[in-house]
């Protein structure tokens, strides 16, 4: 029992001082620090899939990492997007652009690739991040591993020469309809290409050359300003590595060839021949033939990149001069991981089809009426709080001191989980939330009037504080995990079925609720038994414990 008094003591000391050492302090929210925050629905009657609600937060993440905003916050709750940004300079701007339907082009690449950033360059969103090679499955043309290579001819176009050396970009090949394990893909007119030992037709690898980045390759224009974009505009735009956020290449795009509705479905598969993971893509009967033309227009041999919201996700050469309908990107030389198949092919699959989402729920907060929230609320918690204090000290005299001593160590733990969850997972302290915890105070309270009043009576019935002090607690602690589970369900529901600044008050509540449990057992029991085995706290003339709870019963029975 006193193991575990010193043990939850120590916990909460070491983890408020941790927290004050580092300088960590909990993620305020937007209505306590200003900033704008919005609610973004499915149009009604038009349920979008999960997976195209997740591409749609993917490209909501990328134009807010472009506004600047510190410690956003972009969550799927249901069918709803709630994004909230604190801080935010230009509110009615930012909603503007986190609200805008994304659309997939296609795009030749006429310049690039460039290193890096580039100058001055601003990029507003992140990709994939790998360029690769999208060949469609049958008879290719093809080079044995290892051969050295050139990258396809491009026109350096109004932007500017193709630099130096870099790694090659992978293919798209036109491919055929899928055929049963081990038959021979059917020919094309394409020419003739090495095969396998099966007889099967493959589509080599071009190897991948690691060199330093020559001063060309980090040369070059910037990336396109967002508002200089246009369908028409020959551009620079980023290819992004998705892992650390940043741009890896520039390249030089023209217009707009086709557009994402030429693609019908968008399939991760496995390379039979070399256990690859690859993107089946299957067109639309009209969007294959829409491809088929372009590629007779002298695209044949080189890139093209597939942009989305004006990131490049990637940019395959066409190693076939005819697809039919359906085509295969694979991953160049190393190949796809599954994550990475699987991110284009949400894409391709979902960019196609964009999601269209209305603002259900817009709010915006001044930064000086966050701070007036903020202090409104801790002035309203603490003269609570004090006043909860007074009148238990009063009350129960040194028992209220047990109540004053373990509200401080509740606090001490809350402070730094709140902390640690606002710097690890940007888990935001809302108003909502402070209400919640103002509420919680209530709650914890309740507990110690439950364990002190069960007490008395055991002592009006003639017991001594020592005896009854665990006889107490043990009929006392079934009432309070009854009533604090009822709070923690109450408050899991409403987190689970509600959206915006409902979530935080019930996040907190339960936060809270929980530590109630924890300090309970683990400090107050403890702390009351100490007490009950010491005379002078039991027998004080103004503090005692015997003072607290030997009243007179009804009636004027001692």
């Amino acid at each position: 029992m006193i193991l575990s008094l010193l043990g939850i003591v120590a916990v909460a000391v070491v983890a408020l001082a941790a927290t004050l050492v580092t300088g960590s302090s909990p993620h305020l929210g937007l209505d306590l620090q200003g900033g704008a925050s919005v609610v973004l629905s499915p149009v009604p009657g038009k349920p979008a899939p999960s997976g195209a609600l997740n591409q749609a937060q993917r490209i909501i993440s990328r134009r807010v990492d472009g506004l600047g905003v510190a410690e956003p916050s972009i969550t799927r709750q249901g069918q709803n997007i709630v994004v909230e940004l604190p801080g935010v300079k230009n509110a009615a701007a930012a909603l503007t652009l986190v609200g805008q339907t994304a659309e997939l082009q296609f795009r030749a690449v006429v310049g690039g690739p460039w290193s890096g950033a580039g100058p001055t360059s601003t990029p507003a969103a992140t990709s994939s991040g790998a360029s690769t090679t999208t060949t469609a499955p049958g008879p290719t043309t093809t080079q044995p591993a290892g051969a050295p290579t050139s990258s396809p001819p491009t026109s350096a176009g109004a932007l500017g020469a193709s630099p130096g050396p870099s790694v090659a970009p992978a293919a798209m090949v036109a491919a055929v309809p899928a055929t049963p394990p081990g038959a021979q893909a059917a020919p094309t007119t394409a020419a003739p290409s090495p095969t396998t030992a099966a007889g099967t037709p493959t589509t080599a690898a071009r190897p991948t050359t690691t060199v330093a980045p020559s001063a060309a390759s980090l040369a070059g224009p910037p990336i396109t300003p967002t508002d200089e974009i246009t369908d028409q505009a020959t551009v620079v735009l980023p290819e992004m590595d998705r892992k650390t956020n940043q741009v890896t290449d520039r390249y030089a795009v023209g217009p707009v060839l086709l557009k994402g509705d030429i693609v019908a479905t968008a399939t991760p598969t496995v390379d039979q021949t070399t256990g690859t993971w690859q993107v089946q893509v299957n067109f639309t009967g009209k969007g294959g033939s829409q491809f088929d033309n372009i590629i007779a227009k002298g695209y044949y041999g080189k890139q093209v990149a597939i942009v989305l919201d004006n990131v490049i996700e990637s940019a395959p050469t066409i190693n076939a001069q005819q697809f039919n309908g359906v085509a295969t990107i694979s991953g160049g030389s190393g190949g796809f991981s599954h994550k990475q198949a699987s991110d284009l092919g949400l894409v391709l699959r979902y960019g196609a089809l964009p999601v269209q989402l209305q603002q259900s729920d817009v709010q915006t907060v001044s930064a000086s009426l966050g701070k007036d929230s903020l202090r409104a609320g801790l002035i309203a918690g603490f003269i609570g709080l004090a006043l909860v204090l007074l009148y238990m000290i009063l009350y129960y005299r040194a028992l209220g001191v047990v109540v004053l001593l373990g509200l401080c160590v509740s606090g001490a733990l809350l402070f730094s989980i709140v902390s640690y969850l606002g710097s690890s997972i940007h888990q935001s302290l809302s108003l909502s939330g402070v209400v919640g915890i103002i509420v919680s105070v209530g709650v914890t309270v309740d507990s110690y009037i439950v364990y002190f009043e069960r007490l008395k009576d055991d002592i009006r019935a003639g017991r001594s504080i020592r005896a009854s002090v665990d006889r107490s607690f043990a009929r006392a602690w079934r009432t309070i995990w009854t009533a604090d589970l009822v709070s923690i369900i109450a408050a899991a529901l409403l987190f689970w079925l509600t959206v915006g600044a409902v979530r935080g008050f019930a996040f907190f509540l339960g936060l809270s609720t929980l530590l109630d449990l924890l300090v309970s057992y683990t400090f107050t029991r403890p702390m009351v038994y100490l007490l009950g085995r010491n005379r002078t706290f039991t027998e004080a003339r103004f503090l005692g414990v015997a003072r607290g709870l030997a009243a007179p019963a009804a009636g004027g029975a001692g």
